[in-house]
């Protein structure tokens, strides 16, 4: 009887940190992403954005399937923003470790935004899904929001 009660109770603390680690991540769809913003998360008077776009980088190639992102800051001050974002493909993800390299960092002024868009103008603001140009077999399956924080 009593250890009926200790496996129900392991089973139970068990669900809840399964569930709240599926809730801490933020997944989207290939099919979900398209040429207008999506609000991917909101914390604390930011807001991430993405979309997915074709950019013409060269007029003789095929245009590059590219993330962009987009950050927007309803505070009165200044904040630091970073963030890390996984590409998730039929054979693994890209940019799903957490390290120094992959995550991104911007300094968003109070009450703007700001994004990157086919002029790259914000290039740090980009993550290159796909590049027709060259051979590759790996398919899009969507993104992972890996880490968003505000400093």
């Amino acid at each position: 009887m009593k250890t009926t009660q200790i496996v129900r109770f392991v089973a139970f603390v068990f669900s809840i940190l399964l569930s709240s680690s599926l809730f801490a991540q933020t997944n989207v769809s290939a099919n979900d992403l398209s040429k207008d913003w999506s609000l991917l998360k909101e914390q604390n008077g930011a807001k991430l954005f993405v979309k997915r776009e074709a950019c013409s980088i060269n007029p003789s190639l095929k245009p590059l399937d590219y993330l962009l992102v987009k950050v927007v800051n309803e505070n009165g001050d200044a904040v630091n923003s970073s963030f890390q974002i996984g590409l998730l493909f039929n054979n693994g993800c890209r940019g799903c470790e957490q390290n120094v390299e992959t995550l991104r960092t911007v300094i968003v002024e109070a009450n703007s935004s700001k994004e990157c868009d086919c002029s790259f103008k914000n290039g740090e603001m980009s993550l290159l899904i796909k590049n027709p140009n060259h051979s590759d077999d790996a398919v899009f399956e969507g993104i992972q929001l890996i880490d968003f924080k505000l400093d």
